[in-house]
């Protein structure tokens, strides 16, 4: 509608995506900055030294992508502008390693694992792999999408939902209208 306010105006948002702890940034596409003519009137001082801030402010800054990486509630963080004009669309990607490979997991030493392994000295040894996905309370819906490629010599062994596709690993396409779980039980082709 004309003439209110809002209608016609860029949103400029601020993003933080939250990774496993440790995961390290190989690329990320889709943000820009604002011109620097908008940051011209300063914050308050005490707002600036919040302690919120803190760990942001003493952020790495990645020199390809401008994306600030840093570590906060026991996740690392990747932070950049993203700007997007009306009746548009903007894509996000960021490709990450993370700093443990799951396929490496040691046999569980517990013992409820070696009470479960003298019942059942069959069973498969199995390694289980999930993502959970958070939406941002009173963010609109949008597309979500996360490949896993395994290597040719692990299955899937049970997934949830069973309408993950993918044969070696998922390939998800979903609607983000809520959090959202998906997991997978993967074991080692002989």
């Amino acid at each position: 509608v004309k003439n209110e306010v809002m209608t016609g105006v860029r949103n400029v948002d601020w993003i933080r995506v939250y990774v496993p702890k440790g995961s390290e940034l190989l690329s990320a596409e889709g943000f820009g900055a604002p011109d620097e003519k908008y940051f011209n009137e300063k914050p308050d001082v005490s707002w600036v030294e919040s302690e919120f801030l803190e760990k942001e402010n003493r952020a790495l800054t990645d020199e390809n992508s401008m994306t600030k990486v840093y570590e906060e509630n026991n996740k690392t963080v990747f932070a950049n502008w993203l700007m997007v004009d009306p009746a548009q669309t903007a894509v996000v990607v960021i490709t990450y390693r993370l700093a443990f490979n799951f396929l490496d997991q040691a046999p569980k030493t517990d013992w409820l694992s070696k009470f479960n392994s003298f019942l059942n000295p069959d069973q498969k040894n199995l390694i289980p792999y999930s993502l959970l996905v958070q939406k941002q309370p009173g963010a609109k819906p949008s597309e979500f999408s996360s490949i896993l490629l395994l290597p040719t010599d692990w299955l899937v062994f049970w997934r949830y939902p069973e309408s993950i596709r993918g044969e070696n690993g998922w390939d998800i396409s979903d609607k983000l209208n809520s959090d959202k779980f998906w997991s997978i039980l993967i074991e080692k082709n002989n």
